[in-house]
């Protein structure tokens, strides 16, 4: 019977699928995208029209974001 042993945890070969910074920018559309489209369908109470505004509003905060923030 042969043990097959875990990778050792220092192994340096794997990259990270993100890095801290694009998790960081996605994390914080996704809370801005969220939130406008939660304050939309308060306002409309209509469910595509909070889709939408939540879509851009992520959408345009990514790249906004990625500036501000900075690598």
């Amino acid at each position: 019977m042969t043990n097959v042993l875990p990778p050792s945890p220092d192994d340096t070969s794997r990259t990270p699928l993100l890095s801290t910074h694009s998790a960081l920018v996605l994390t914080i559309a996704v809370i801005i995208g969220v939130a406008i489209g939660c304050l939309t369908y308060l306002g409309t109470r209509q469910v595509p029209t909070a889709t939408i505004a939540g879509l851009t509003a992520f959408g345009v905060s990514v790249p906004v974001l990625r500036r501000e923030i900075g690598s």
